[in-house]
């Protein structure tokens, strides 16, 4: 299945060039000037931080697409609206960019919280949903007709780590470590689901508030379990304070993993330090996967911005590919067309994998885990996308 899907993906940022600045014909079913989606993202509150990501993400992706001809020779435009991390401001976001700017199409938002209630405005006013980054499960068990999401579900973090965990090391207890949002119980639930399926012994399942000054207690406990791996689903804030507090305590486990999000921000690394040094986690996209295409929009991100992308921007920057794509085949901003063409949407060439929503419509997508080795991200797992053996067991803290 792996070897098969690598062998479809190919240099995924020229094909959609070619689709979108190719026509076949003119483009009568837009009206004169440029085509306008919302955005909804996080450029404020406590996930600022990926805000950022996927706004850097849509710029890149907006000023290669508009460059190419944009869609049928209409430029593209983004309206942001941030939904300052919080869900009530996101259906807010929604209905504004819905009722007032009239959007055909909305994109965003970064976090499950804020997706999952947004999504049901969208579904309300009959507008299509492309999330690019949101995990929980539940936003695709609701029956929706007008939410396509490109990402795998918070379940599947769960499976590839486990995978990992099963495959690559000999441990026989996980602690499990969850921030109380959508995101992290839904990815913890699933964690523990796969854990005790592949024979681990769940020696520990605590949840914690996402915004804590002060993760002491929750980590003395763990301590006390001594289990071989501890596994922390977190965004960025705590995913630093969780392994300051772990070396403070001296927490040793012979492995730290992390279920994405702020595990595998650059910003993780750069707040953490060397506190973050053979920490695994499981990542949607990795910027050394032998993925074509993704050098290249790697290269391209770090000229530009001067730091290497996350997996946000890989997924924001596919996500505004696929809007553009599904415009220029549906060749309408009618939602009912652009929906159609959403449903049908089978493009086997991007910088993220092949694109084709089910009848739920959730994306297929295989993932990756990466450590931090000598302060970089590396891909270790699966073998045939990994660029370094696993470091397992680590050091304790006391050798490092």
């Amino acid at each position: 299945m792996r070897g098969k899907m690598i062998q479809r993906v190919v240099y995924g940022t020229l094909l959609l060039v070619l689709l979108i600045g190719c026509s076949s014909g003119p483009a009568t079913g837009f009206p004169e000037g440029a085509i306008t989606l919302g955005v909804v993202t996080s450029i404020t509150g406590s996930k600022a931080a990926f805000g950022e990501a996927q706004k850097n993400g849509y710029e890149l992706a907006l000023e290669e697409i508009n460059a190419a001809g944009g869609v049928s020779g209409h430029s593209l435009e983004l309206i942001y609206v941030d939904d300052q991390s919080e869900p009530e401001k996101a259906i807010v976001a929604a209905e504004q960019l819905i009722t007032q700017d009239e959007v055909p199409m909305v994109l965003g938002s970064y976090s499950s919280n804020c997706t999952f209630p947004m999504a049901g405005v969208t579904e309300a006013h009959q507008t299509p949903l492309i999330s690019p980054c949101a995990a929980t499960d539940t936003l695709t068990q609701q029956g929706y007709e007008w939410v396509f999401r490109i990402n795998a579900p918070s379940s599947q973090y769960s499976e590839t780590m486990f995978d990992f965990l099963s495959e690559m090391t000999d441990a026989q207890t996980v602690a499990i470590l969850f921030e109380s949002t959508d995101f992290g119980t839904s990815t913890a639930r699933a964690a523990r689901k796969s854990a005790e399926a592949r024979g681990f012994e769940v020696v520990a399942y605590e949840p914690y508030d996402a915004n804590a000054s002060d993760l002491t207690p929750l980590l003395t406990t763990v301590k006390e379990v001594q289990p071989d791996v501890v596994f922390a689903v977190s965004y960025l804030a705590d995913a630093v304070l969780l392994m300051q507090q772990s070396h403070e305590i001296d927490l040793n486990a012979h492995l730290f993993a992390g279920g994405a999000a702020g595990f595998t921000l650059p910003a993780f690394i750069e707040q953490a330090g060397s506190d973050t040094e053979h920490v695994v986690s499981v990542s949607q996209w990795a910027t050394d996967v032998n993925w074509p295409g993704a050098q290249e929009f790697t290269r391209k991100y770090q000229e530009r911005y001067g730091e290497l992308p996350g997996l946000h921007a890989a997924e924001t920057y596919t996500a505004l590919y696929l809007a553009a794509d599904v415009l220029e085949r549906a060749n309408s901003l009618d939602k009912e067309k652009i929906q159609a063409a959403l449903r049908d949407t089978d493009i086997e060439q991007t910088i993220f994998g092949p694109i084709k929503f089910d009848q739920t419509g959730q994306n297929e997508h295989e993932m990756v885990v990466m450590q931090i080795q000598n302060g970089q991200f590396v891909t270790v797992y699966p073998p045939e996308y990994a660029a370094a053996e696993p470091v397992y067991p680590v050091p304790p803290w006391s050798d490092r």
